[in-house]
């Protein structure tokens, strides 16, 4: 079974993202801080198949999470989350090696598709 890391601060958004993966047949990490993420990712990186976060969130940003990840595997498939539309941020990301930038809300049948696509 595929292992998906769900790294967003708001509890009712990574608690439903979390269902909705393991509802598509995927077993997903909660993680609630961009801090406690980065330790678990650290020390578990290679259990993850992909990486979910959020763009916006308190103490780090998506940006500056992806970035540490980066530097602990560079090779893992991350996916950013964001609310917010920001064309020159996620141009950037995307040249950096996020896999791809989701906006929210997001239907389940797209986000099985950017999934599988990515996978």
């Amino acid at each position: 079974m595929k292992k998906m890391l769900v790294i967003d601060d708001e509890d009712v958004i990574r608690e439903l993202l979390g269902e909705v993966l393991q509802m598509l047949g995927y077993e997903a990490v909660l993680c609630g801080s961009p801090k406690e993420a980065l330790e678990l990712f650290s020390t578990r990186h290679q259990e993850f198949d992909m990486v979910f976060m959020d763009m916006m969130m308190p103490e780090m940003t998506g940006k500056q999470l992806y970035q540490e990840f980066s530097k602990i595997d560079k090779n893992k498939k991350v996916i950013i989350l964001s609310g917010y539309s920001m064309e020159q941020e996620n141009r950037e990301l995307l040249e950096a090696g996020v896999a791809a930038f989701v906006q929210k809300p997001i239907s389940i049948k797209e986000l099985s598709r950017i999934i599988k696509e990515i996978l």
